[in-house]
């Protein structure tokens, strides 16, 4: 009877276990266009994959600011996802995907200097092995503040991101 449970346990769980990508530690480059509710953000940024965790920084230029309103906008995100599908498709395609959170910063100035915090629930999804597809989608909370007569504004509202861009993943 043990032998039976036993072999029932070892069974079931070899059905349902995900062949990982890889088990190695990768390094990914990624390049990407963010939409958020207040500008459109190029950004380019590196990830470090450990296993089923994912912590990544980018910079980037907000691209309505900085082009068209001829205020430099500086962008700043930091990520971090558990990505619990790891799964390979074939030999050329693996796909990912995983729950997260993006905190994001940016500031510009037109007459006084404004400055936007945003920290997201997300989600990533991405298709690929080495040079990747990938998209990301977060909703949360943004916080902005700003200089006024009456002293220092800050305020709250809901923001969104949605991303998406390609990356390389390097085997270290």
């Amino acid at each position: 009877m043990r032998l039976l449970v036993l072999t029932l346990i070892l069974g079931c769980n070899n059905c349902f276990s995900q062949s990982l990508m890889t088990r190695k530690t990768n390094l990914i480059l990624n390049s990407s266009i963010t939409k958020q509710r207040m500008d459109f953000f190029w950004n380019f940024g590196v990830k470090k994959r450990v296993n089923y965790f994912e912590v990544g920084a980018e910079v980037g230029i907000g691209v309505e600011k900085t082009f068209f309103q001829q205020s430099f906008s500086p962008h700043l995100e930091l990520t971090t996802f558990y990505n619990i599908i790891q799964q390979e498709v074939n030999r050329k395609n693996g796909i990912v995907f995983g729950p997260g959170i993006i905190l994001s910063g940016t500031t510009y100035k037109i007459q006084t200097p404004f400055r936007y915090g945003d920290i997201l629930l997300a989600y990533q999804f991405c298709l690929g092995r080495k040079w990747k597809f990938f998209h990301q989608g977060g909703y949360g909370i943004m916080f902005e503040s700003f200089r006024s007569n009456d002293g220092k504004i800050v305020s709250k509202a809901y923001n969104y991101c949605f991303k998406i861009g390609i990356c390389y993943a390097m085997h270290v």
